[in-house]
């Protein structure tokens, strides 16, 4: 048996239930076509190490490590310790002659006055904050003023700001969610999106729980206000007026601003998949010169969305998984059917099914493991889910998640030490 060989089933809170079986197809050997796998000698490796610490810096010196990026296989597993400490130290002290040759100016912190890393909003993220809204609308239970939406945009328009607000977006998702935190209310349940609008600029999405709606509407009130004072300083340190609307030809006052604060008036996780949906999948019709796309590529926000630890608890207990590995097709079958019993005593709202392959390699040894099975997906209504939950947890909670016996982690007993009148 192979531990490939496994049965999955997993539960989200945003009403989604996924059954999935994988089987071990077959193994190849991983060619490593245009780079160099000779031996090298230690003067070669040496001078390697020397010569990407001085050309690359240290941006390419942690790739050189990296298992995952396939650049000269053979001179990478023949470093030593003793190498890897000097490729980091000739590393840095390069970056400090940089430094000092400059100015000896600090390097600014990404999203604190420095570029953030091209990212992009993946669909697992797209995911979580489908979760993170559905976990809103158990919390509301029916009653969405409980909850509020804050929308944040900037008034300014041109590159140059949204740059600064790109570069400057850590410090602003910081200082928003000061507010909340210096409250020092576990009650308060929160997540915010980054999106960006059709002529380029970022603005947010906060979306904000408490169980006194009351208490709600005045910490969105306070993160209006405070947006603007948070331009306000962005504007002081890029050099770079935000408040500042080409359209007006003057600064934006305070009552002109798009910054609203409403009432959720529908299901959260609707209203948040609309923002996860536009983000995560841009429209494929679109041109390639879509000023959307072309700002969202060069001006990202160094976070595209962000969660409470009150929110991300709830949505881990709203949610399962359980994964049986090493066992034979009949018995995932058979667990399978299981599983699909349980679904059958309750209305299916959508559902569908694919096919998938895959390419694994665990032990990075060059050896890829070719891996095919199937995904069935349902969804269910929120009350049919909890029902389900519960169903789910009971069936699968207490059993095993391995039919392959476990090694033994005892160690060899060492043999011990002798006295040295003995020895000689």
């Amino acid at each position: 048996m192979d531990s490939l060989n496994q049965f999955k089933i997993s539960l989200r809170v945003n009403n989604q239930i996924t059954i999935t079986r994988q089987r071990l197809a077959k193994k190849k050997e991983r060619r490593y076509e245009g780079y160099q796998t000779k031996s090298l000698s230690q003067s070669e490796i040496n001078s390697l190490v020397i010569r990407y610490a001085t050309q690359n810096g240290l941006r390419t010196s942690k790739k050189f490590y990296d298992p995952k990026v396939r650049i000269l296989p053979a001179a990478r597993c023949s470093l030593n310790p003793f190498q890897q400490a000097l490729l980091l130290d000739i590393t840095s002290r390069f970056q400090r002659d940089n430094n000092a040759k400059e100015g000896g100016e600090k390097k600014l912190k990404k999203g604190y006055g420095s570029p953030p890393s091209v990212k992009s909003f993946s669909h697992k993220a797209g995911q979580k904050v489908r979760e993170c809204g559905a976990a809103v609308d158990i919390l509301c239970n029916g009653k969405p003023e409980k909850c509020r939406v804050i929308t944040l945009t900037l008034p300014a328009s041109g590159e140059d700001a949204y740059k600064a607000l790109s570069d400057w977006s850590g410090y602003a998702t910081n200082r928003l969610l000061q507010v909340i935190r210096r409250e020092e209310d576990e009650h308060y349940h929160w997540f915010y999106v980054w999106e960006h609008q059709k002529r380029g600029a970022l603005h947010a999405h906060i979306c904000l729980y408490h169980e006194d709606g009351e208490k709600s509407r005045i910490i969105g009130e306070k993160l209006v206000s405070k947006w603007r004072d948070i331009l306000h300083d962005i504007s002081r340190f890029s050099m770079v007026d935000l408040l500042f609307s080409k359209g007006f030809s003057r600064r934006v006052e305070n009552h002109e601003m798009q910054s609203l604060n409403q009432e959720m008036r529908k299901g959260c996780g609707a209203y948040f998949s609309k923002y996860a949906a536009k983000t995560s999948h841009p429209n494929i019709k679109r041109s390639i010169e879509d000023i959307n796309t072309i700002n969202a590529r060069k001006y990202p926000p160094s976070s595209f969305w962000g969660r409470s630890r009150n929110l991300a608890k709830l949505c881990e207990e709203s949610s399962f998984s359980y994964r049986y590995e090493g066992i034979t097709s009949d018995d995932s079958e058979s667990l399978q059917c299981e599983a699909l019993e349980v679904l059958s005593q309750f209305d299916i709202l959508i559902q569908h099914s694919f096919q998938f392959k895959k390419e694994l390699d665990y032990k990075g040894n060059g050896v890829l493991t070719i891996a095919e099975g199937e995904s069935h997906v349902f969804y269910v209504s929120p009350s049919d889910y909890q029902h389900i939950l519960a169903h789910m947890k009971f069936l699968f909670e207490k059993r095993p998640t391995s039919a392959i016996p476990e090694r033994s982690k005892k160690k060899p007993e060492k043999e011990p030490l002798r006295l040295l009148h003995e020895i000689f």
